[in-house]
């Protein structure tokens, strides 16, 4: 009998060191995970070495249906007797289940820190589909490390990030088995001229009801202005409450400093940010604004008052408004209503004046806005949208006269959208008291793409028609075409009796030194207290600044011609007949005038 015993302990001592130190124990170890452990699928390709000293695996695939994970590794190595694991390029898919258990009673958490051993993962990567949003880590890298039998400590490192604004993200965590005793969270932004970090320390109880304690700053930079904001938060998870201070600072060109002050708070149906008070532009603007979890909606009120124009826009005189808003967040709708007020604007030299913006906005996109002022009244009504798509007509009157001595109401029409601006323009005369010798004045303008403006100008319809289409992006005059056709000239030099046309074309810069402009204006006979004039005809040629014009008539030449710098040079020449009178007789002039001197003070001009 004792024979039988040493020879079953032998067996079994063989058995055990070939499990120890052949392969067999690796194959033994695998077939028993591939049994399924915990609700994880498991399927191992290769297994080499033994249990003893160290075993790997290669083409390890681990699934979990429940949790939605999916783990696929390169290869696998393990130290029993440092009790330590490496996975090299574990690729990690999370989808988690859209069905969620309401039933689960929330529990207190506890850390096998024990029994997990050292684990490294290195080249690895991230799939995790989080809500409508898709995360991808492009390489990741982590380590867990044991520090005493109830601590340890967990490193974890995610970059080349995809779906979020983030470039890395780093999260350094000290356990035990009831708590996160210290956790530190650093993230880096991206972008080609933003530059953003985001550092948060905190400490988590795993026990209900799972205290919280945050202090978090984040800081947004670029080429020209800067922006942080900090974060105390503190209170518990499960259930949800929470409280906590914001503060930030923040300075730009056209802003100036820009300092916040809130209030948070939490619970397990909302998040509200109260007590708000913002200051800039010499103003303040202080309000709330409360997020509900399960309608994924936002409110907010919010009031500004105090705000200096002239530090955001190129007038001067003080703003203030209203606003109440309701968004839907999943379904992008919303309602809001607006009222601002403008106070003392400076637009006008020597005048200042008020003006009201009123606008509402529903959920199924209908939109208002209303300018009311001395100076503009003006109309907009369509729709629009979170998107920035916009449908609006306008409608309105600009009171010309306030800037334009003698100028008529100009009325406003047209239609606004995110790519083009068309308005029609119409006044019943042209400035001045001359502009009242004639009839109505109409413009059409087109913006399309932001940037190419076509301009239609017809006055009396078709006594004076233009058009030009303009590159706004480079400043340039693709098109510029305008005619004159049949003007009594007794309207602009009352007893002067005859008719003008004329034609022009150019094309080139916006300014005059950049404009190019060729044209050609002729007369019929002139009549002046019963003396007549023959035909007279002019050629013009404008060049960047320098000018030429060339012609005459019966009995009379002229030259004349503007260099860039202003130097005038003029030459008439006067021969034959040049008057004729209703009766016969003629005035005839021979002879050469001639004039010479900068154009901007013509009365030193040397004739």
């Amino acid at each position: 009998m004792k024979r039988k015993l040493l020879g079953a302990a032998a067996v079994l001592g063989a058995v055990l060191f070939l499990i120890a130190v052949t392969p067999i124990g690796p194959a033994a170890l695998a077939h028993l995970l591939e049994r399924g452990v915990g609700g994880w699928q498991i399927s191992i390709g290769s297994r080499r070495g033994g249990l003893l000293y160290a075993f790997s695996f290669s083409d390890v695939y681990c699934k979990n249906p429940a949790l939605g994970v999916t783990v696929n590794a390169e290869y696998l190595a393990a130290w029993p007797w440092s009790w330590e694991i490496d996975i090299q390029a574990p690729k990690v898919r999370i989808e988690p289940s859209t069905k969620a258990d309401s039933t689960t009673a929330a529990t207190d958490i506890e850390l096998p820190l024990a029994f997990l051993p050292n684990l490294n993962a290195t080249a690895g990567a991230l799939d995790w589909q989080l809500g409508e949003t898709r995360i991808v880590a492009r390489d990741w890298h982590g380590a867990y490390r044991a520090v005493a039998d109830t601590s340890a400590h967990l490193e974890l490192t995610l970059s080349e990030l995809q779906g979020v604004p983030l470039r890395s993200l780093t999260l350094d965590l000290a356990l035990s088995p009831h708590r996160i005793d210290r956790g530190e969270i650093q993230a880096v932004g991206a972008g080609d001229s933003l530059r953003s970090d985001l550092h948060a320390s905190f400490a988590l109880g795993l026990k209900l009801p799972r205290p919280l304690q945050v202090d978090a700053t984040a800081t947004v930079e670029t080429d020209s202005a800067r922006g942080s904001l900090a974060a105390e938060i503190d209170g518990a998870l499960t259930p949800l409450q929470l409280r906590g201070t914001l503060r930030g600072k923040g300075s730009a060109p056209a802003v100036s400093a820009v300092d916040l002050r809130g209030d948070i708070r939490a619970n397990g149906t909302r998040l509200v940010v109260d007590s708000l008070l913002v200051s800039l532009f010499d103003g303040t603007l202080t309000g709330e604004a409360t997020y509900f979890f399960t309608r994924d909606s936002l409110q907010t009120q919010l009031r500004g008052e105090g705000f200096d124009l002239a530090l955001a826009a190129p007038f001067a005189g003080r703003a203030e408004f209203d606003l109440a808003a309701g968004v839907q967040l999943q379904h992008r709708r919303y309602a809001a209503d607006f009222t601002a007020l403008l106070r003392d604007v400076d637009l006008i030299p020597d005048r200042q004046f008020d003006a009201e913006i009123t606008g509402w906005h529903q959920p199924d996109g209908a939109t208002r806005l209303d300018l009311q002022s001395p100076l503009l009244e003006l109309v907009a009504t369509g729709s629009s949208d979170l998107e920035g798509d916009y449908d609006l007509a306008l409608k309105g009157a600009l009171q010309a006269a306030s800037f334009l001595r003698g100028a008529a109401p100009i009325a406003i029409a047209g239609q606004a959208k995110p790519d083009t601006l068309a308005l029609q323009l119409t006044t019943g005369h042209l400035p001045g008291e001359l502009g009242e010798e004639f009839g109505p004045l109409a413009a059409d303008l087109h913006l399309s793409a932001n940037r190419y403006l076509a301009a239609d100008l017809r006055l009396e319809r078709d006594l004076l028609v233009a058009r030009a289409d303009i590159d706004l992006e480079h400043s340039e005059i693709d098109t510029l075409v305008a005619t004159v056709n049949g003007l009594a000239v007794e309207r602009i030099m009352p007893g002067l009796d005859g008719r003008l046309d004329a034609d022009w074309r150019g094309a080139g810069g916006l300014s005059l030194k950049e404009l190019q402009l060729i044209g050609h204006i002729a007369t019929s006979p002139l009549e002046y207290a019963a003396w007549q004039t023959g035909e007279l005809a002019l050629d013009v040629d404008w060049d960047q600044g320098a000018a030429k014009v060339s012609g005459g008539g019966p009995g009379v030449s002229v030259l004349a011609e503007l260099d860039v710098d202003g130097h005038l040079t003029a030459q008439a020449d006067f021969a034959d007949t040049l008057l004729r009178g209703i009766d016969g007789a003629v005035a005839a002039l021979g002879g050469t005038l001639r004039w010479e001197g900068l154009l901007e003070d013509l009365d030193a001009v040397q004739a």
